[in-house]
């Protein structure tokens, strides 16, 4: 499913998640990202990010349940980067 798919209220769930994990600093809560538990919507979020070279990265605790999330680089954009010297 893309972005021009999805419904209006859903849309919004999206841009809001990716805006989230974009700015935050650290881990954000899963509470306070339901779209990424969503099966429909969290392949949406996903090539949000990935558009860009991002990825969502899951935070598990001991157990393996998902507390939280971050994003970060695509592995192979991260690659690039490295090899360009603009890796921090």
């Amino acid at each position: 499913m893309s972005l021009d798919q999805v419904p209006q209220p859903e849309v919004a769930a999206v841009a809001h998640a990716v805006a989230v994990l974009e700015q935050a600093h650290g881990v954000v809560g899963a509470p306070a990202l339901p779209v990424l538990a969503h099966p429909d919507l969290r392949p949406v979020v996903d090539a949000q990010l990935g558009a860009v070279g991002r990825v969502v990265i899951e935070h598990r605790d001991a157990d393996g349940a998902v507390e939280g999330y971050s994003s970060g680089y695509a592995d192979d954009i991260a690659e690039q980067l490295a090899a360009e010297g603009l890796a921090a």
